[in-house]
């Protein structure tokens, strides 16, 4: 018969080829709720107005925001078992980074044009790549 699987924590982490894919599962979660999705998708529209985005610009936020979260998802699923789950987290993570330097710029330039798309776009932005890899791979 086959060997059974191990069955405590110790017997998993005896297991050198499963500890390290313990290693991954348990940091790709601790970033998922480290990321501060939370905070963007219940608090953006609030300090985007609070900083001056006009509020026509955050309507469209919410909007392009919730689609893009549904978009992204959709796209995930059809993608991890073609490109796997470790590209699709790297480019998740680098894609999350990207934005949060665009709205970063953004908000440093809200008083121009360009400022509030570039900061409306990195929250944008932001859900997206989220939702491409750090949110739905992990579980």
């Amino acid at each position: 018969p086959p060997p059974l699987p191990p069955s405590s924590l110790r017997e998993l982490l005896a297991d050198d080829r499963l500890r390290g894919l313990l290693t991954v599962v348990v940091t790709a979660g601790v970033v998922q709720q480290l990321s501060g999705i939370s905070a963007v998708v219940n608090l953006s529209t609030v300090w985007l107005q609070e900083n001056g985005v006009p509020q026509e610009w955050i309507a469209l936020t919410i909007i392009w925001m919730n689609a893009a979260n549904v978009v992204a998802t959709i796209v995930a699923g059809a993608l991890v078992e073609r490109s796997g789950r470790r590209q699709l987290l790297l480019g998740s993570v680098a894609g999350m980074i990207g934005c949060i330097l665009c709205l970063t710029a953004g908000m440093c330039t809200l008083h121009t044009a360009l400022g509030v798309r570039m900061a409306v776009w990195g929250v944008v932005g932001f859900v997206a790549a989220f939702g491409l890899g750090i949110g739905p791979d992990p579980w």
